[in-house]
């Protein structure tokens, strides 16, 4: 007669306890991976999320008369740093008579658009679209890549650029001006398409329009910057942004400053003390 099977099979000698729990071995498996993969270079990252949104907007160019985004892009570039980031919504409003900065102007626009509200759908999809690409930016920093400032550059333009679009969706609603708001928008976009349509890498003009980005939404939300752009050097704008970036980390991971220290190159205390500075701020009256 043959035996039954035990209700609780016997433990295999050679499956002992020395590979560790479940959480270790969890812990092991994940570091591996991350061993063992590259970050994605920080421009592919901006481009598989900007690339849809492109030629989206091409088709919509076409359908409105406007030009492709990438022409728009290089001309906006092709101004001053201040004209471009003050008041180049109005020039391409006046240049393709679309009526970006009346508020009536944009109703009536709407009218003829196949949405309720355009200002508000764009603003939405920007916002949206904006703190995805954050996410996905910072989190490449996990995988340690050899330069995390391209990562950080990008991640800062893109949240001045949401800051941009919920300011000017504030400025809208009661009646304000928008075009500064609106302009500081379209001078990062056009910053970010260049980057994605030229396969160009993060540089000192990227840097330098973070820092820019930066000042101006200070200033066209009431704000009083610690220090002009223009006085400062390449150099010293990487380093701004650095830092800038560095406070984008610790807020997105919420993790100790000494780890977030150790993923973007910045120093815990030089952390730190960013955060004191804007707490401190933003408890002023």
């Amino acid at each position: 007669m043959s035996e039954e099977p035990d209700d609780e099979p016997t433990e295999d000698a050679t499956d002992g306890s020395s590979e560790g729990t479940d959480g270790e071995l969890v812990e092991n498996t994940v570091a591996a991976q991350l061993d063992s993969q590259d970050a994605t270079p920080a421009e592919d990252v901006l481009a598989a999320g900007l690339s849809p949104l492109l030629s989206l907007g091409s088709q919509a160019a076409g359908a409105l008369g406007l030009p492709e985004p990438t022409v728009l892009a290089d001309d906006v570039l092709s101004r001053p740093p201040e004209d471009r980031f003050r008041s180049s919504a109005s020039r391409y409003a006046d240049r393709f008579d679309v009526p970006l900065l009346a508020a009536d102007g944009l109703s009536d626009a709407g009218d003829d658009l196949p949405v309720d509200d355009p200002f508000v759908t764009a603003v939405e999809t920007v916002v949206r679209n904006a703190g995805r690409w954050q996410g996905q930016l910072l989190a490449q920093l996990v995988y340690e890549p050899d330069d995390p400032d391209p990562y950080l550059a990008l991640a800062v333009l893109l949240e001045r650029l949401e800051r941009a679009a919920v300011g000017a969706k504030a400025a809208h609603e009661t009646g304000s001006d928008t075009e500064h708001l609106l302009s500081t928008g379209l001078a990062v976009l056009a910053r970010l398409v260049s980057l994605v349509e030229t396969d160009a890498t993060v540089d000192d003009d990227t840097y330098r329009d973070a820092v820019l980005a930066s000042y101006h939404v200070e200033v066209a939300t009431g704000g009083e910057p610690r220090f002009d752009p223009a006085e400062r050097t390449d150099p010293e704008c990487r380093r701004i942004v650095r830092l800038q970036g560095a406070l984008l980390a610790f807020d997105t991971f919420d993790r100790p400053a000494d780890e977030v220290a150790a993923l973007t190159g910045v120093g815990p205390e030089a952390i730190l003390a960013a955060i004191g500075r804007r707490d401190t701020a933003d408890s002023s009256p």
